[in-house]
């Protein structure tokens, strides 16, 4: 019954959505590569109700009227609900008119912070291969911030350090006995080599990952290799 009720309520949120782009049916499926039938019976949570495939397709034909509508809300209901672009500019990113993926990542993102209620959440968009083989640049990563002593418990493990200096790096996280601040760790050998760890270095707060998405294949260079 549950998960009847949460098909039923997407079908609901598919209909509002297309009442606000003043689209029939028929004008959704045309230019969505949609099944009018299959449309029909998301809007009435029948046959399992909408999947992320289609909630994606939807999304791109929504933005095309000018209906930013995020995926999360439509698929969950968290989150904002769809509104009318003020400036009548489309979200698309290609000549062929469809949605970047850095669009999706983004809203995903959005469903994850807004799952995470009252934490403090933290991301960090990937800019170097010290974390090779598990984390590529432009990988995106999240998770719930840490702060002063539970910063102890999660010592080894890979995460977004934040620096006093407002800096963040993803790097694992180690604690030097010595001086009793951190020393940060990648785990790419190449970086390793080039003595690529940070030593004693003061922490504002540590979060490891609890998302993580690649939007894109990463080729290391041979300098990247490891």
């Amino acid at each position: 019954m549950p998960s009847f009720c949460a098909e039923i309520e997407r079908g609901k949120r598919i209909k509002r959505c297309r009442n606000m782009a003043n689209l029939s049916r028929a004008e959704m499926c045309d230019d969505a590569k949609l099944n009018i039938n299959t449309l029909k019976g998301w809007e009435l949570g029948k046959h399992g109700g909408l999947t992320e495939n289609g909630a994606k397709k939807i999304v791109m034909r929504l933005a095309r009227n000018f209906v930013n509508c995020s995926f999360g809300w439509l698929m969950s209901g968290i989150g904002p609900p769809p509104t009318l672009m003020q400036e009548k500019k489309s979200l698309f990113a290609s000549a062929e008119n469809e949605l970047s993926e850095e669009f999706f990542i983004q809203n995903e993102l959005f469903c994850f912070t807004t799952s995470c209620a009252n934490k403090q959440i933290n991301f960090l968009k990937v800019s170097d291969a010290a974390m090779l083989p598990t984390f590529a640049p432009n990988d995106y990563v999240a998770g719930i911030k840490y702060f002063d002593q539970h910063m102890e418990y999660l010592l080894g493990m890979s995460g977004i350090v934040e620096l006093n200096n407002n800096i963040s790096l993803l790097r694992k996280l180690v604690k030097n006995s010595k001086t009793k601040l951190y020393n940060l760790v990648p785990i790419n050998p190449i970086y390793l080599e080039d003595n690529g760890i940070i030593l004693d270095v003061n922490v504002s707060s540590f979060t490891p990952i609890l998302w993580h998405r690649k939007p894109e294949v990463f080729i290391p260079s041979q300098q990247d290799q490891y």
